[in-house]
C-alpha cells in the first residue's frame, strides 16, 4: 500500500498516467485493471458532472474528489492529485463511511458548538425581557405615581378607586375621605415653594404610615389628597380613623 497508515489501510491506491493506464496498484485489488477509465466506465457518481469532468481533471492534472454511489448501500470516495511527474496522478479510493469516521468527531463538535450558541441566544433573550420588563414597570410605575410625593398621581388613583367600586360586590363599607392642606399657599408664600414640597412629602409620609397598605392614597391637586379606606365593618371606625389622622397632623 502506497500509504499504508491511511484510514487504517481500509481503502486502496494506484497510480496513472493521464490517459487513465494503471502505473502502479496493489495487488491485493483487482477492481481496476490495465486502464482507469475503462474499469471505472460503469461507476455511477454523485452527480453527472463528476463523471464527465473526471477524465479531463486527469488530464489537466488537476487534484479532486468526487463521490461514487454505484451502490447506494457502499457508497465510496475516490480523491486524486497530480504527482508532477509525467502527468502521472496518484489516486486513493476509500468507503465513505470510512473516510467520515475519522471527522467524527467534528459532528460531535458542531452539535455541542450549535446547543451552547442556543443557549447563549436564550440567555440574551431571557435578559432582554427582564431588561424590557423593569423598563416597562418603571414606567408605569412613572405614568401612575406622583413624582414630588410618591403617591398615585390623581388620574390613576381615581382610576384605581373607579375600578375597585365597579368590580366588587361589597358587604363591609367603603370609606372615601378628601383632605385638603390649610395655609399652604401661605407656606410657598413665606417659606419657598421648597419648603411647600417637603412639607407635601411629609405629609405623604404621614398617609403611607396611618392608613393600611390595601387602601388607596393619592395626591388629586396641588394640596388635595384622596384615600379610600377598604372593607371596613363599622363606620364608626373608618371616623375615629380620619378624626386621629387629622389630629396627628395637627399636633
Amino acid at each position: 500500500m502506497l500509504f499504508e497508515d491511511l484510514y487504517s489501510g481500509s481503502g486502496y491506491s494506484f497510480i496513472t498516467d493521464p490517459d487513465g493506464n494503471i502505473i502502479s496498484i496493489e495487488s491485493t485489488h483487482n477492481e481496476i485493471r490495465k486502464n482507469f477509465f475503462t474499469s471505472s466506465s460503469d461507476w455511477v457518481f454523485q452527480t453527472s458532472e463528476d463523471g464527465a469532468t473526471l477524465q479531463e481533471d486527469f488530464k489537466q492534472g488537476h487534484a479532486n474528489c468526487r463521490k461514487i454511489i454505484s451502490d447506494l448501500s457502499y457508497a465510496r470516495y475516490i480523491s486524486y492529485q497530480p504527482l508532477k511527474y509525467n502527468g502521472w496522478m496518484l489516486c486513493y479510493i476509500i468507503p465513505a463511511v470510512d473516510a467520515r469516521q475519522p471527522f467524527a468527531f467534528i459532528n460531535n463538535f458542531e452539535i455541542i458548538l450549535f446547543a451552547f450558541f442556543i443557549c447563549i441566544v436564550l440567555l440574551l433573550i431571557f435578559a432582554l425581557w427582564k431588561i424590557n420588563q423593569k423598563n416597562q414597570t418603571s414606567l408605569l410605575r412613572q405614568a401612575h405615581t406622583d413624582a414630588l410625593t410618591g403617591l398615585l398621581n390623581k388620574v390613576y388613583a381615581e382610576h384605581t378607586i373607579s375600578e375597585w367600586l365597579r368590580e366588587k360586590d361589597f358587604e363591609d363599607l367603603q370609606a372615601l375621605m378628601m383632605i385638603d392642606m390649610d395655609y399652604f399657599k401661605q407656606i410657598n408664600d413665606t417659606y419657598g415653594h421648597a419648603t411647600g414640597d417637603q412639607v407635601l412629602k411629609i405629609f405623604a409620609g404621614f398617609l403611607k404610615e396611618q392608613f393600611r397598605a390595601t387602601d388607596i392614597i393619592g395626591r388629586v391637586g396641588g394640596d388635595e389628597f384622596m384615600i379610600l379606606m377598604k372593607m371596613y365593618v363599622w363606620i364608626t371606625v373608618s371616623i375615629c380613623i380620619c378624626k386621629s389622622s387629622i389630629q396627628i397632623f395637627k399636633i
